[in-house]
């Protein structure tokens, strides 16, 4: 159907489907669709990363991250700072399985920061913490000093509080 609204004084077209063999022009292109996550989401400063692999060694009070600085060609800028809080949970892996995942939890200081790698304060920690491990998605959720990067976004649907936005 193809008609002229009359508010806006402009054609508009409503197709069910269109093939376009050669090329197609268009000003704005903009795609309607219907996504979903499960578990929780966090906006922050620094974001998320994904710990590609994990040092430690006994004579250090810190787990050093490696995360990648490249993907399919694009440079990854490292966001998170000293003073940031690393924050990662995984509540619903199934465990006794192949891959030896299991639900794991922990929130640690950032203590130190390069282009490649953050380091994950061994001590000063929430109670329990689990060690950080490679593929760990690590978001930044608070800093400890920088007003700046105290605040956050969380959105959840599997807390005891959820569904909640905090």
């Amino acid at each position: 159907m193809i008609y002229l609204d009359k508010l806006t004084n402009k054609t508009v077209a409503e197709l069910d489907k269109i093939y376009v063999r050669v090329k197609a022009y268009f000003e704005q292109l903009e795609i309607v669709n219907v996504n979903s996550i499960g578990g929780k989401q966090i906006i922050s400063p620094a974001g998320s990363i994904r710990c590609k692999a994990v040092e430690t060694k006994d004579d250090i009070d810190y787990y050093r991250c490696y995360i990648l600085t490249e993907q399919d060609g694009d440079k990854i800028e490292n966001r998170f700072k000293v003073g940031d809080q690393a924050y990662c949970q995984m509540f619903n892996a199934k465990e006794g399985v192949e891959n030896k995942i299991s639900n794991r939890y922990y929130w640690r200081l950032v203590v130190g920061v390069g282009e490649d790698y953050i380091d994950l304060s061994k001590s000063d920690c929430d109670t329990n913490s689990d060690a950080p491990m490679a593929n760990d998605i690590i978001c930044q959720r608070g800093n400890r000093d920088d007003i700046d990067r105290q605040n956050f976004m969380e959105f959840s649907s599997v807390d005891s509080f959820s569904p909640s936005i905090t």
